[in-house]
């Protein structure tokens, strides 16, 4: 494992169960999602589905120097949701890619962790994580005003 990434290996290396697609707990998000819909189009409003990776699944390449693979639980979920979204007809945005392209970026030798875009403590976003999701919404709206304009 890559020394940068060494404090992450229990989450890089964590497996959920695929079999949580068959739980009591997806079923409940999809009806959350189902009212978001709903309440969306009551008042005439758009959905998008926003998946944020996890901290591990983010990392997993920068650490192991390998793709996450393909039947990893993330991989699962994003599938699942991407078939959700289309579904229902609303848009979908992954965040994984943009994430783990930004952690790319960041040199061997001018590592620092506070450059990541997770919280060291937590792994909840940080102000980079946050602004690098916040750059692909505005990317996704900005080229949905594009093609209504041109159309």
């Amino acid at each position: 494992i890559n020394q940068n990434f060494k404090e992450y290996a229990s989450e890089v290396f964590s497996e959920k169960k695929i079999d949580s697609f068959d739980s009591d707990e997806w079923r409940s998000t999809l009806s959350a999602f189902d009212n978001i819909i709903k309440m969306a189009e009551e008042i005439n409003s758009k959905v998008i589905l926003l998946y944020m990776p996890t901290r591990g699944s983010t990392y997993y390449k920068a650490a192991t120097g390998n793709d996450l693979p393909e039947n990893h639980f993330n991989g699962v979920e994003i599938y699942k949701m991407q078939k959700y979204a289309e579904k229902n007809n609303i848009s979908f945005l992954n965040t994984s890619e943009t994430l783990i392209k930004y952690i790319e970026t960041i040199k061997e030798d001018n590592f620092n962790v506070s450059k990541l875009p997770y919280f060291r403590i937590d792994g909840h976003m940080s102000n980079k994580g946050s602004e690098l999701v916040a750059d692909a919404i505005l990317e996704l709206l900005a080229n949905r005003a594009a093609l209504r304009k041109n159309s």
